[in-house]
């Protein structure tokens, strides 16, 4: 019994530390893969946007990013224009909220009003993408999502991105 608690003793540090490793090189693994998951921070989606019609327009990162796969919504940027310029999500359109009076319906005129639109911004209480949500909304979109802190997020897992002007 004696000789027992030492080694019982060492095969539990043993096992912590092995514990630790390998948890500190998976968190490693998946910081730095392209597809790697989400980590819960990241992930705006229990934040509700809600928009004047009541609904919770809030969409979380992993459907964003799975209906873009699929090719399932138009993502629109709320952003001013030349922020979109400089970088947006690649294929997505341009409706900058200053100036949303004057662009929408150009920018919308090949896109039904039950297409699924998912709106986005910069910043965790970025206001641009629920404004223009709920302005579309009133224009007879229904299908709306926001992405909260859709751009940064957007860059942060090197999902496709461009820059330039829109056609």
């Amino acid at each position: 019994m004696k000789n027992f608690k030492p080694l019982l003793k060492k095969i539990l540090v043993q096992t912590v530390a092995i514990t630790c490793i390998s948890a500190a090189c998976s968190l490693l693994v998946n910081a730095f893969r392209p597809d790697g998951l989400s980590p819960a921070m990241d992930d705006f989606s229990d934040i509700p946007v809600v928009l004047d019609s009541g609904k919770n327009a809030a969409i979380s990162f992993s459907r964003a990013k799975a209906a873009y796969t699929s090719q399932s919504a138009v993502f629109i940027d709320a952003r001013a224009r030349v922020f979109f310029d400089h970088g947006h999500i690649e294929g997505a359109l341009n409706i900058p909220w200053n100036e949303f009076d004057t662009v929408w319906k150009e920018a919308l005129s090949d896109i039904g009003k039950d297409v699924r639109l998912i709106l986005y911004c910069d910043g965790k209480k970025c206001p641009l993408s629920k404004n223009l949500a709920n302005a579309l909304f009133k224009k007879g979109y229904k299908n709306l999502h926001v992405l909260t802190d859709g751009w940064r997020l957007w860059q942060k897992y090197g999902l496709p991105v461009e820059s330039g002007k829109q056609d």
